[in-house]
């Protein structure tokens, strides 16, 4: 009879032991899922910003940017959507674009006119 006890005590410690195990590794799996996914989406933003400076640097007219409504247009086609701030504007002898996309990620681009 007393075999069977601490067997079942076993069993009983065993079980919770591993119960808890099984929750903070679940926990921190989810974690680091949703850290993933904010650390995607941040760098997807980056590299969307960063493509559309380099299209604008090999497309030199900057007269053909349009924004209106979150939406940045180059020749009546979409170039960037989401923006939450956009302004455009002259400095010394260079053009000046300052937006944010998604207010996340603010960027300031100098281009020689």
């Amino acid at each position: 009879m007393h075999k069977t006890s601490f067997v079942l005590v076993e069993l009983i410690f065993s079980i919770v032991l591993f119960s808890l195990l099984f929750i903070y590794t679940l926990n921190n799996t989810m974690a680091l899922e949703v850290k993933n996914k904010k650390s995607y989406n941040k760098l997807t933003s980056i590299i969307q910003l960063e493509a559309t400076k380099l299209f604008l640097e090999k497309n030199e007219n900057l007269d053909l940017l349009q924004y209106s409504n979150g939406v940045l247009n180059y020749n009546n086609n979409l170039l960037l959507d989401k923006l939450t701030s956009y302004s455009k504007f002259n400095k010394n002898s260079n053009i000046v674009i300052q937006l944010c996309l998604k207010d996340t990620i603010c960027q300031k681009w100098y281009f020689k006119k």
